[in-house]
């Protein structure tokens, strides 16, 4: 049985956009525990990157580094299985409707990157 009210994602990416990285997690979190399609994935992604924007924004690096692998390893294994699945191939996740994930992870990825370079040179 399909689980798709998706009003937890679409308030998810609102708070996403507004910055609010914690609360956007939180609700996104509750669709992803009753979602159970092939693209599950993209949506524990989308979780983790918010996840570790909070951590960043926490000053907790090292957390959001574990993370944000977690997250990548997810945005691969659902590229794995829209290959695997023809029928999903002309099906787009809401989740890719409304942001673009991959984007999002590169951007999170160098913003991360950067703090850490500046907190290795720190005295």
């Amino acid at each position: 049985m399909s689980y798709d009210n998706f009003d937890h994602v679409y308030l998810g990416i609102k708070l996403f956009h507004e910055g609010r990285f914690h609360e956007a997690h939180e609700e996104i979190e509750k669709f992803w525990r009753n979602y159970h399609e092939a693209d599950r994935c993209l949506y524990q992604a989308f979780i983790q990157i918010c996840a570790c924007l909070h951590l960043i924004d926490e000053k907790r690096y090292t957390g959001a580094k574990k993370v944000l692998e977690r997250a990548r390893n997810n945005i691969f294994q659902n590229e794995a299985i829209d290959k695997s699945q023809t029928q999903n191939l002309n099906q787009l996740s809401e989740l890719k409707k409304c942001i673009d994930l991959e984007k999002i992870f590169l951007k999170t990825e160098v913003l991360l990157n950067e703090h850490l370079s500046a907190t290795d040179f720190k005295i």
